[in-house]
């Protein structure tokens, strides 16, 4: 997963179970790919099995030079099944969506979760006798607590609760 010096990116849609040689062939060409990953556990009997999958399955995003590599010969290469076109041209991904799906991932291309709450978060206080009253997260402490402001009779006040009894609302 490289920066595309300035390229634009295209779809293409690989082969069943042809990612690894798809990528190979196309890096051999001098072209960049990008392929965003998610974890998904499944139970596998007694057990959960925890695994890398594609984002979008069957899809890889390719990103070359159009002076130097017509794009044609992705159709040609070994893994491959075809590079998305319409009215015979392929269709140009923008780069701010995939600008802003890599910044979004690691250095693996895995896509990272969003912390659920964060300082600043807009929350609702689901437990206990403040539940119902909304608010923002002012501080996030290690032992699972956080600190919320809210208003109440025309001033902020402040309160720990433990994360657990809050729920995200932005």
């Amino acid at each position: 997963m490289e920066s595309c010096n300035g390229h634009n990116w295209f779809v293409a849609q690989y082969k069943p179970n042809s990612f690894f040689i798809a990528t190979k062939n196309l890096e051999r060409q001098g072209c960049t790919t990008f392929m965003p990953l998610v974890e998904l556990t499944s139970r596998k009997k007694t057990s959960f099995l925890t695994e890398k999958k594609p984002l979008f399955p069957g899809y890889i995003f390719i990103s070359f030079d159009e002076k130097k590599f017509h794009w044609s010969a992705i159709n040609n290469t070994l893994g491959l099944s075809r590079l998305l076109v319409m009215d015979n041209h392929p269709q140009i991904v923008p780069k701010s969506f995939i600008q802003s799906l890599k910044a979004r991932c690691d250095n693996n291309g895995k896509l990272l979760k969003k912390p659920s709450i964060e300082i600043g978060s807009r929350v609702e206080v689901i437990k206990g006798p403040f539940s119902k009253v909304i608010g923002a997260i002012e501080t996030i402490h290690p032992e699972k607590r956080l600190s919320f402001l809210f208003e109440i009779l025309g001033r902020q006040t402040k309160i720990t609760l433990p994360k657990s009894d809050v729920m995200n609302i932005t």
